[in-house]
């Protein structure tokens, strides 16, 4: 990921763990070829708390490639 887009997601970072559930993107993550299913399944099994799976599902992004920011960009506009 671009550095400019993880600085984007970090100057947001607080309001993406609040508001954010990552079980409404994954999904579409997974069909871009963002996220592979056991990312998947190593987010939603990682804690029982919302927030937590958030800022795991956040970490895992902001590993990704440069295509990544976008596809959570277009992954959000259905939802959020």
């Amino acid at each position: 990921m671009d550095p400019s887009d993880k600085d984007t997601i970090r100057r947001n970072y607080v309001r993406l763990t609040e508001d954010l559930d990552p079980s409404d993107i994954l999904n579409s993550l997974i069909q871009d070829g963002i996220i592979s299913s056991d990312e998947r399944e190593k987010i939603e099994l990682r804690v029982h708390t919302r927030k937590a799976r958030c800022e795991s599902f956040l970490e895992t992004l902001m590993r990704k490639g440069p295509d990544a920011f976008e596809a959570f960009i277009k992954a959000l506009k259905p939802t959020y």
